[in-house]
């Protein structure tokens, strides 16, 4: 007995083609061609009727506006589409919160269909959602997916090394390093793409293993954050400079010490930025990446003797803060440990590694972020460099003045033909439904 048993072949074609219904070129009948396959640059429909396939037409080249929402702006938006649906009662203060974060789905998935941005999913947001109940995971994860048509930010050791050994390469040779900020860079190739008009999730159920072993890895670097904490707390005399110098000194130490030490071993760890590096690749990928520093150095004729001592002074060379990631990193984390030296009462924050993390990746590459309010006054403060306009929840009329930018500069080109492949463009209020 087949599937397709007692489904007929124009509901079968139904279900795998989408409004808007044109009249089809092929047989001539009314209202019965939707839109079926959208490629790269163009598109399909095909006629429920007759079954045949027609052209579409040509689309334009985009250019999507690449935003960040971290996890704390989804888990809003998610909480806020629950409250539409009367699912949930919200506190009277709590309310003008929710409905800012509903109007900012709104917002973005009318936008992403126009085809004008795309919010890309990351791996901290798999890990952050992976340890939630399954209930919430699905309903976040198809949140996520509808936000980011399926696209990714590449995994944070392909960012890094890409960034890190190009530069110090260039170093060794006295060359001028430029940094390339196209987001293609730091995320998938399809990105500027047309959507999809379906987005196929996989809801498969992790391990009691694996989510056991992302509960631990959590943990462990909460304990280990919280062991840098306590020295940081009894050297009150260091200077946030000092502090940001040490962050990169030591960091530079442990890569010429790794191939000295026997098996993948990893000594206590010494440094912040050590703890983001171990937090996102396995014992054996840092091992791998302190040997190409010394092949790097071999391939640019430093002698033996030398390299280890030519690797160390390249982490303390003002170079260093040319790569993007380490410019942040070391003055996320170096903030961190001037502040902990200065407040003994001053508590542990393991999320604190996620939000720096996601900061050195990807305020490089994207367009905008849209994060907890906590970091947003730093970030605007500290002398950085980088792509994105930082928003946060405590300036959420200018994010959505932002993103009404992006809409009234848009080509009308390009909406219209969106309206064309893809219907009437509506907020998908129940998503998190599926």
């Amino acid at each position: 007995m087949s599937l397709l048993d007692g489904i007929s072949s124009e509901d079968f074609i139904k279900a795998l083609t989408t409004a808007p219904y044109v009249n089809c070129p092929v047989c001539g009948a009314k209202n019965t061609a939707g839109t079926c396959v959208i490629a790269r640059r163009s598109f399909s429909r095909r006629c429920f009727k007759c079954g045949e396939n027609s052209s579409g037409g040509s689309l334009p080249d985009l250019d999507k506006k690449i935003i960040y929402l971290d996890q704390c702006a989804l888990g809003f938006m998610l909480r806020a589409l629950i409250y539409k649906e009367g699912e949930t009662k919200e506190k009277e203060d709590q309310v003008p919160v929710i409905e800012n974060f509903l109007k900012a789905f709104e917002k973005i998935d009318i936008l992403n269909k126009k085809q004008l941005l795309i919010c890309p999913k990351s791996d901290f947001h798999f890990k952050e959602t992976s340890i939630m109940s399954e209930e919430r995971a699905k309903a976040l994860t198809h949140v996520n997916t509808l936000l980011s048509s399926t696209n990714s930010f590449f995994e944070a050791s392909r960012i890094i090394t890409r960034q890190t050994f190009s530069h110090f390469s260039a170093w060794l040779q006295g060359e001028t390093f430029e940094f390339n900020d196209d987001k293609k860079e730091a995320t998938s190739s399809t990105v500027d793409d047309w959507n999809m008009w379906i987005n196929v999730v996989v809801n498969h159920k992790l391990s009691e293993e694996y989510v056991e072993s992302l509960q631990t890895e959590k943990e462990d670097n909460h304990k280990e954050l919280g062991g840098l904490f306590a020295k940081w707390q009894k050297e009150n005399g260091k200077s946030y400079d000092e502090f940001r110098t040490l962050e990169l000194s030591n960091f530079g130490l442990l890569m010429t010490t790794l191939p000295s030490m026997q098996s993948y071993s990893l000594p206590d760890v010494s440094s912040m930025i050590e703890l983001l590096f171990r937090s996102v690749m396995y014992p054996d990928y840092l091992h791998q990446i302190s040997r190409s520093f010394f092949g790097i150095c071999e391939k640019y004729g430093v002698s033996e003797d030398k390299r280890a001592e030519k690797i160390h002074e390249y982490f303390l060379s003002e170079e260093i803060l040319q790569v993007p990631f380490f410019q942040i990193s070391s003055a996320l984390t170096a903030l961190v440990a001037h502040r902990a030296s200065q407040n003994e009462d001053m508590k542990v924050d393991g999320n604190n590694i996620i939000d720096i993390l996601f900061m050195s990746l990807f305020l490089p590459y994207t367009d905008a972020v849209l994060m907890e309010t906590k970091w947003h006054r730093d970030l605007l403060t500290l002398p950085l460099t980088y792509k994105a306009k930082v928003f946060s929840f405590s300036n959420m009329p200018d994010f959505f003045t932002y993103l009404n930018d992006i809409e009234s500069s848009a080509s009308q080109e390009i909406i219209d033909k969106a309206k064309n492949v893809y219907g009437d463009l509506k907020p998908y209020y129940t998503v998190h439904k599926l």
